[in-house]
């Protein structure tokens, strides 16, 4: 099973980089890159294409103009050039380590959409792994000093568990569970309610919009937590504002049987 590997990314090519190299790294070599490019600009082509040249693995770069945030026609964008029969959406400022593609594989379970997490990375750790020619796969005692110093916001997540533990279904139709940052999702099944709603333009909510029309579908949200954290590296964040067309959007699906978007994959 091929697996597409689809990165977000808008104008951070230092921590695109870094995402890059770690996926470099991966015990399982048997996927693909995408990058979904929301418009950056030549700093961020020019180090796609060098790694289009490099890459130990297959790099895509799918562009799309800069007309604002469009990051689920950006995602759209990217499933149309990608090949695997299963996607697993990541930020181009989150870094996997280096069982993440592996762990991927064996949460992957028909009928299901697999809901990954983050470890929240401090201002000073961030900048030295930017900075860092040195690996950041970190041994489990380094990550345990990291987190006494504070540069990890929890420990917990970089624990893993196995793939069919028991409360991996204890949450099958929380929504709230799914964030666009890490998601695994069968290609079969994100084709069946046509990718992400490419009219969620601004921040917010449109991975929630995805999830609620994955469950509409049938598909159970599976926790991919103790298995797939991502570290994410330090940035201020946006607020989800719950009002606007994204919210009352999103509102429509959550109170309907809605599975299609106003405008989607296809």
């Amino acid at each position: 099973m091929l697996i597409s590997i689809i990165i977000s990314t808008y104008n951070w090519p230092q921590a695109l980089n870094k995402v890059l190299e770690a996926l470099q790294e991966q015990t399982d070599r048997n996927f693909e890159i995408v990058i979904a490019d929301d418009g950056s600009g030549i700093e961020t082509k020019k180090l796609i294409q060098n790694w289009i040249a490099k890459s130990k693995v297959k790099v895509i770069h799918a562009w799309q103009p800069d007309e604002g945030f469009r990051v689920s026609e950006s995602r759209n964008n990217a499933v149309r050039a990608s090949h695997g029969d299963y996607l697993v959406f990541i930020d181009g400022d989150c870094i996997p380590r280096k069982h993440f593609v592996e762990h991927q594989r064996a949460l992957a379970e028909k009928g299901y959409v697999v809901a990954g997490n983050r470890c929240l990375l401090s201002v000073s750790l961030t900048a030295t792994l930017l900075t860092s020619k040195k690996s950041f796969h970190f041994p489990f005692w380094k990550l345990c000093l990291l987190r006494i110093k504070g540069d990890l916001n929890r420990l917990d997540a970089l624990i893993t568990l196995p793939p069919n533990s028991f409360f991996r279904y204890r949450h099958l139709t929380k929504w709230q569970k799914l964030r666009g940052c890490n998601i695994g999702v069968w290609r079969q099944d994100f084709e069946r309610v046509n990718g992400f709603d490419s009219s969620f333009v601004g921040w917010g909510f449109e991975d929630s919009d995805l999830a609620a029309r994955l469950i509409n579908a049938g598909v159970k949200i599976k926790n991919g937590a103790f298995s797939t954290a991502l570290l994410h590296l330090y940035h201020r964040e946006s607020d989800e504002i719950r009002e606007g067309h994204n919210w009352e959007r999103l509102q429509y699906v959550l109170s309907s049987d809605c599975t299609q978007p106003v405008k989607g994959l296809k």
